[in-house]
């Protein structure tokens, strides 16, 4: 009887991997936007489109996969919803795109610069 296992007493939850990178990536995309804005460098292009790469493509990606492996664990009957994580995981995504919109703003910003 000691090899049973109980099952049911397992907690099943979303991995955090997913939502440690979108917070990665929006971390670097909000501090590429500030160091733009703040420090004024002719060669910001690059930078610039890896913070839109970062905070607007990096992040929804990540996103998408903590929603898809969310859902495909709601099914057991041993999953536990984590609402702090989802709301975490919301605001992320919030963040991510606001930020990888003014990545892009200043991407066109310094592009009309040089017509």
């Amino acid at each position: 009887m000691s090899d049973i296992r109980v099952h049911s007493a397992e907690r099943v939850v979303t991995p955090w991997w997913p939502a440690a990178g979108a917070a990665i990536c929006v971390a670097l995309a909000v501090v590429t936007a500030l160091l733009n804005l703040l420090v004024i460098e002719p060669d910001a292009v690059a930078m610039l489109i890896a913070g839109y790469a970062l905070g607007a493509v990096a992040t929804v990606i990540f996103v998408s996969a903590y929603r898809s492996l969310r859902n495909s664990r709601r099914s057991r009957p041993s999953f536990r919803p984590q609402p702090a994580m989802d709301l975490f995981v919301k605001i992320l995504l919030v963040v991510g795109m606001l930020s990888g919109i003014g990545n892009a703003i200043l991407f066109a910003i310094e592009l009309s610069k040089h017509v």
